[in-house]
């Protein structure tokens, strides 16, 4: 990947149980990560985000460890070990994904393993349309991760 600064999206978005929001889209000029394989993520755990084309077609993706928290650190109530990480009644938290701005691109996929497996393969939970990105989040009933695999390699860049 090339280390010049291109135009990449910022969305920072919310969750709340299995509700998605985005509360913030900006256009920023940076160096965006390098995206990461758009093959074999395929019946895996985990959590990822996807820039897609119209067709589907994965171009952009990113692995993002811990996405959206499923565990909270809380008091043990034992001196020798002060804390534990226990599941909250219903996760709610905000992240951030910063990703190229590409002329194909059509949506943000999110996918993660579920919150109660993280184990377990994970599945697309929900769908960005970049077009007009804040507000409410097409949720996904879920199926296989992972949009079909770019026929090229990308290099992450966004256009300028």
């Amino acid at each position: 990947m090339d280390n010049q600064p291109g135009r990449a999206t910022r969305l920072t978005i919310e969750y709340d149980g299995d509700d998605l929001r985005v509360v913030a889209a900006q256009s920023v000029r940076m160096i965006v990560p390098a995206s990461d394989d758009c093959y074999g993520l395929e019946g895996r755990a985990g959590s990822w985000i996807e820039l897609q084309s119209e067709d589907e077609e994965c171009l952009y993706r990113k692995v993002m460890p811990e996405l959206m928290a499923d565990q909270m650190e809380a008091p043990s109530g034992d001196p020798e070990k002060p804390f534990t990480r226990t599941p909250p009644s219903r996760p709610k938290g905000v992240f951030t994904v910063l990703v190229p701005e590409l002329t194909e691109a059509r949506q943000l996929r999110v996918c993660s393993s579920p919150p109660k497996d993280p184990t377990a393969r994970a599945r697309p939970i929900a769908v960005i349309d970049l077009s007009k990105p804040l507000g409410k989040v097409r949720k996904l009933s879920g199926g296989p991760a992972g949009g079909r695999p770019s026929r090229r390699r990308s290099s992450g860049k966004g256009k300028n």
